[in-house]
């Protein structure tokens, strides 16, 4: 099993040198428990409303809904329902219209091509990051340094 790390180093590095197929068999796994998740949907949680807002900008900017289709939500509704988001054309209450008002496309295989496509931006957006983390690092330990030196200096 791949673990899942918030670090962007350990991301990259389980990303070019996993299996693609446990890499993808793990993303839709978290995309599941996160549609599962009453969190997404905004139950009683003070970060809710950011995540509403950033999952209604996800479906809205890659046209998608669900992970394998619109149907993984009607589960977390128990009702054929989706959230507002995944409308054509968003307005309120619009998820308990027809599903032919909804993105048919899934989310999952969407953002697969996108990364597919865009996975060169990705790899140094990653490795800038990992980058950036390592020199403050290294500035940190040299002022540190610098400070315990002086202090045996004025001692």
């Amino acid at each position: 099993e791949i673990p899942v790390s918030s670090s962007p180093e350990y991301c990259i590095c389980i990303f070019f040198f996993s299996p693609e197929k446990k890499i993808l068999q793990t993303i839709v796994t978290i995309l599941l428990s996160h549609i599962n998740s009453t969190s997404l949907l905004g139950w009683g949680r003070p970060v809710s409303i950011i995540l509403k807002a950033s999952s209604r900008f996800f479906f809205f900017q890659f046209r998608c809904c669900g992970v394998s289709n619109y149907t993984d939500w009607f589960e977390v509704y128990n009702t054929t329902r989706v959230p507002d988001s995944c409308c054509l054309e968003f307005s309120e209450n619009c998820g308990l219209h027809s599903p032919g008002t909804w993105w048919k496309a899934p989310c999952y295989e969407t953002v697969k091509i996108w990364l597919q496509e865009n996975l060169l931006a990705v790899g140094i957006f990653g490795l800038c990051t990992a980058m950036v983390q390592i020199l403050g690092l290294t500035f940190a330990m040299t002022m540190y340094c610098q400070v315990v030196k002086a202090d045996t200096y004025c001692a």
